[in-house]
């Protein structure tokens, strides 16, 4: 009988508890900032703020500090940011060392309780790496370290030291596959290649995280199809004059609020928590709203609910309006069908006559509608007054 009740007792204890995490990638602080810091308290355990990126353009050095109180980071944690444009780096004693020595002395000097280094060295440098690690190590011995790693690295021969050597791994599986021409889609995880690197991390037997995305993206391609701008923050105010056409991608809140629920359900071994790329603040468009990320990082599923509504104005015609009621952003759909023909019918705001009785959507800044949002996507009047529409659409795939 004691036998029987333990092996009760055993099979409904409750999960390993992953840490839900996220970085706070603006650099500076704001109002926006400030309300979203204090609501992301009842989600996450730890914000970790970047402090500092430094590289070279052209050949000049470019160091910027984002612009935060040590009372804003206290208890939080800090991220330098080194440039690709340094990845050729041998790390030995010179100039570019005692650059990036010096950013990272002023980063530990701060009141946090975590220090991370971003840095996306090529695969075939990962040695360098280390003996960049163990230099700073040996700088700020009562400090703890931990590295961002990209899933490429998994290969490495130089992987496990550079992974034991830090105090803390934090997988990405956040990753930008180029498309190969306009209009191909962005993807920015992979399910798939997600859970095979978790695998391999996990048999690694080293703690680690991993870290998800909330944002999304734009491919620019010149009239040759090659890629010249990728942009991903509302930071890039601007692309080149030679941009002409464009992928876009979004991150998939279904899958990855899926994969969280997967990994919070059944832990793989050694996964501590899951650090979100990036804080949701209600001025970045190219990023989830909060309600998203709410439910995505407890791995609930955020719901869908786009409408359309045929509103009569006092004219006697009918605005066409799209609300987003979901938790979700949503694809604009491709053709809004009217449901009768029409006398007049005018498309708004990037959608244009198709017929009679339909509109299509054509080149928007834009394409997708964030939760809780409403526009106004063109105006029609029927053939006879007495006719009460029924709107439909098509989503875009």
């Amino acid at each position: 009988m004691v036998v029987s009740l333990f092996f009760v007792w055993e099979n409904f204890q409750q999960p390993r508890a992953l840490t839900t995490e996220v970085y706070v990638w603006q650099r500076e602080e704001s109002s926006a900032l400030q309300s979203a810091l204090a609501h992301s308290q009842e989600i996450a355990s730890c914000r970790h703020f970047l402090a500092a990126e430094i590289g070279k353009i052209d050949g000049q050095w470019q160091i910027k500090r984002s612009k935060f109180s040590d009372e804003i980071v206290r208890g939080n944690g800090l991220v330098i940011r080194i440039g690709s444009s340094l990845s050729n780096e041998k790390w030995n004693p010179g100039e570019a060392l005692a650059k990036v020595l010096a950013e990272i002395a002023w980063t530990a000097s701060k009141p946090v309780t975590a220090l991370q280094i971003d840095y996306d060295s090529p695969q075939r440098s990962l040695g360098n790496y280390l003996r960049l690690l163990e230099t700073v190590k040996t700088a700020h011995p009562d400090k703890k370290w931990t590295i961002t790693a990209l899933p490429s690295w998994l290969d490495a021969p130089d992987a496990k030291q550079l992974f034991t050597t830090a105090d803390g791994v934090v997988m990405q599986l956040h990753s930008l596959q180029l498309p190969d021409q306009p209009d191909m889609p962005v993807v920015l995880c992979d399910p798939i290649a997600a859970r095979k690197t978790v695998g391999k991390m996990s048999n690694m037997g080293i703690p680690y995280h991993i870290a998800l995305n909330t944002y999304s993206c734009e491919v620019w391609f010149d009239g040759k199809n090659r890629v010249i701008d990728v942009i991903s923050e509302d930071l890039h105010s601007s692309t080149s004059p030679s941009a002409i056409r464009r992928s876009m991608g979004i991150s998939d809140a279904v899958q990855l609020a899926s994969l969280v629920r997967e990994w919070k359900q059944n832990p793989p071994p050694h996964l501590q928590g899951i650090i979100w790329y990036r804080l949701p603040i209600e001025t970045d468009r190219r990023n989830w709203k909060w309600i998203t990320w709410q439910r995505a990082a407890r791995g609930e599923i955020p719901i869908s609910d786009l409408r359309l509504e045929a509103r009569a104005t006092e004219n006697g015609t009918w605005d066409i309006v799209l609300t987003n009621y979901g938790e979700r952003d949503e694809r604009l759909p491709e053709i809004i069908d009217v449901g009768c023909e029409t006398l007049v019918l005018e498309g708004l705001n990037g959608y244009d006559f198709s017929t009679s009785q339909q509109l299509h959507l054509k080149e928007v800044s834009w394409p997708w509608l964030a939760p809780q949002a409403s526009f106004t996507l063109g105006w029609f009047r029927t053939n006879d007054p007495a006719t009460i529409p029924h709107l439909t659409f098509k989503k875009s795939p």
